[in-house]
């Protein structure tokens, strides 16, 4: 597992997507985690506003602006109206907005006209943390995103590409040069996806490796199979379930009947040819940063 982590972390920005309900943003959250305790200057990106990620490290209220969340661990989550009002100071000089509302209006008129603008300004965000220096070396070692789920992302990674396919001279076209630089360098950037051992997670995971070195370069790096069922000794549970009875002799069938559907949906994560890594179903009340650690010393 340890190299696999270390093939993660050799980047510097990780997408981790999957079908909704998969845990990628659980397992964002625990790579960036883990990320952390390496030492590694870590930024927890979460593509959404409301910022489920945030909460699973205990960060509290997600924002834009980046908030520490432990020692070397960082989050924001994104706002594509505050994105725009960012790129407008930053890349046209235009003085920020501060009222929340006239960037809104001015969001919703340039989205409406050009569709996509929302993937190429959570790209470009991306991409000027990466850039970031914090004096003479870069803000963040690594950046994990809590992408889009796995239907959405490849949207958002070929953003600058869409951009650069409409537009030939000009500004837009060599800012965007330079993210789309950034995002398809298979030394910089990578993609995790995160499933589920069931027949719809897997089959999107397939349909994701198929078609994004079509739209684009970024490699992706792995995957994890989530909640997976495990039986560490399945001769003993057989072994007490044949002299159990009621309740007890019920559970651990089910348990092994499970288990064992399970087991040709890894198969076939594993023959998709990224490597694939297992982390078992674990049990926690709340999904607070203590079930998150549970999840990082699984993946660790």
């Amino acid at each position: 597992m340890s190299s696999f982590l270390d093939e993660l972390f050799s980047r510097r920005a990780l997408w981790v997507t999957g079908k909704g309900g998969t845990g990628k943003s659980t397992m964002a959250a625990a790579l960036a985690l883990l990320a952390s305790e390496r030492g590694l200057r870590t930024l927890l990106i979460d593509v959404e506003a409301n910022g489920d990620a945030a909460r699973f490290l205990d960060a509290g209220a997600a924002r834009y602006a980046a908030r520490q969340a432990g020692p070397h661990l960082f989050h924001l989550a994104l706002h594509p109206e505050e994105v725009l009002d960012e790129y407008l100071h930053v890349a046209l000089k235009v003085p920020r907005v501060r009222r929340f509302g006239p960037i809104k209006k001015v969001f919703e008129f340039i989205a409406n006209a050009a569709p996509g603008i929302k993937e190429v300004l959570i790209a470009g965000k991306v991409g000027f943390e990466l850039r970031a220096m914090d004096g003479s070396r870069p803000r963040w070692d690594l950046i994990v995103v809590d992408a889009a789920p796995a239907g959405q992302v490849i949207s958002h990674l070929r953003g600058p590409r869409t951009i650069q396919e409409m537009v030939d001279v000009g500004m837009i076209r060599n800012q965007t040069a330079w993210v789309r630089d950034l995002l398809e360098d298979p030394s910089t950037t990578g993609v995790v996806v995160v499933s589920l051992a069931e027949e719809m997670p897997v089959t999107e995971t397939a349909e994701l490796l198929a078609q994004l070195p079509k739209d684009v370069r970024t490699p992706v790096l792995g995957i994890i199979a989530n909640r997976v069922i495990a039986v560490p000794d399945e001769a003993e549970f057989q072994e007490v379930a044949s002299h159990a009875d009621g309740t007890v002799k019920e559970a651990t069938s089910l348990w092994l009947e499970l288990a064992h559907a399970e087991r040709p949906y890894v198969d076939q994560l594993k023959e998709l040819g990224p490597p694939t890594v297992v982390v078992p179903l674990i049990g926690f009340d709340r999904h607070d940063l203590a079930a998150t650690k549970l999840v990082a010393d699984a993946l660790k």
